[in-house]
């Protein structure tokens, strides 16, 4: 049977270090393929220089393909993380962006649990505020940046936040670094 809504006690005592693994795997997962595709890359290679037959020349017009496209062409969705100093994701946090000039909200997006946010914004000069999720369901705002030059419509800074040891969950004043 699935849960009707979120439960935020729950989340809040499973996150010890859990979302740092599936963001760590996430990682070598991504550097373990990318030594395999090169090592057959090469493997192709030597096979071609060696023994020039039709099979060999197609796998490395293959391999030359998928180089080509990885390097210019289907790259993955951009998004930016924000993490805290130990480099936990800080989960269902609130990324709010106000133009730099007028100091006006622009825009709003939450993370998802693995800390990663997507957010598309005109070409400009942005400042962006962060909000941490508080275990009443309330937030607090923990860090706020220097204007951000975006040349590409799209947010997707790394945000490392360093946060005190705990932020108590009735205090939505509480800033980073008082």
């Amino acid at each position: 049977m699935d849960p009707v809504k979120f439960d935020w006690n729950e989340f809040a005592k499973n996150k010890q270090k859990l979302m740092k693994f599936y963001s760590r795997r996430d990682r070598i997962l991504a550097r373990v393929t990318t030594i395999f595709f090169f090592f057959g890359f090469f493997v192709a290679l030597a096979a071609v220089l060696s023994i020039p037959k039709t099979y060999n020349i197609v796998i490395f017009s293959l391999y030359l393909v998928l180089v080509f496209i990885r390097r210019v062409g289907l790259k993955t969705r951009a998004f930016g993380q924000v993490t805290d100093s130990e480099g936990n994701p800080l989960s269902f946090s609130l990324i709010k962006v106000f133009s730099a000039d007028l100091k006006n909200q622009i825009t709003q997006r939450a993370t998802d649990k693995y800390g990663r946010y997507f957010c598309l914004v005109p070409n400009g000069s942005y400042c962006v505020t962060i909000e941490r999720k508080l275990e009443d369901g309330s937030y607090t705002q923990i860090f706020a940046s220097e204007p951000i030059s975006i040349n590409a419509g799209i947010i997707k800074k790394d945000f490392k936040v360093g946060l005190p040891i705990e932020l108590p969950a009735n205090d939505s004043s509480a800033k980073l670094g008082e």
